[in-house]
């Protein structure tokens, strides 16, 4: 989070409600770690009734 951190004073953004909007939308488009991945695919697997 630090990168992109900075990055966005790189870029010149100083106001932090500005700076704040643009962190939640970085992190909205992060990819989950592997292990939340594995965990959603486990609980939606749906058992085979005969």
């Amino acid at each position: 989070m630090a990168r992109e951190i900075i990055q966005i004073y790189e870029c010149g953004v100083m106001d932090a409600e500005k700076i704040a909007e643009l962190m939640v939308q970085i992190e909205a488009v992060k990819p989950r770690p592997l292990s939340e991945q594995m965990l959603d695919r486990v609980t939606t697997i749906q058992p085979k009734i005969a």
